[in-house]
């Protein structure tokens, strides 16, 4: 028996104001808080990448402009920004 491939199109909701996080989040998005030296949203595009996901939608909102210039360096997978 065979198994049928995973998805190949995940979304990541990244669009939160991060207000529990204060004040970590003044100056910064939820997703871009480190922990252990890596962001939040590159902990969930590292599991989604090696589950074999070949693009993700990410919706920004709060400091979308941070959130996009740090993805924008990935090249593992396609990102797809959906600014909400």
């Amino acid at each position: 028996m065979t198994t049928a491939p995973g998805p190949k199109t995940a979304m990541v909701l990244a669009a939160g104001l991060g207000t529990r996080m204060r004040p970590l989040t003044d100056d910064r998005p939820k997703a871009l808080i480190r922990v252990a030296g890596r962001a939040l949203v590159d902990r969930v595009l590292d599991k989604l990448a090696a589950a074999g996901v070949e693009r993700a939608v990410v919706n920004v909102h709060h400091f979308a402009d941070q959130v996009e210039a740090h993805l924008r360096r990935r090249r593992d997978m396609e990102i797809v920004f959906s600014d909400e």
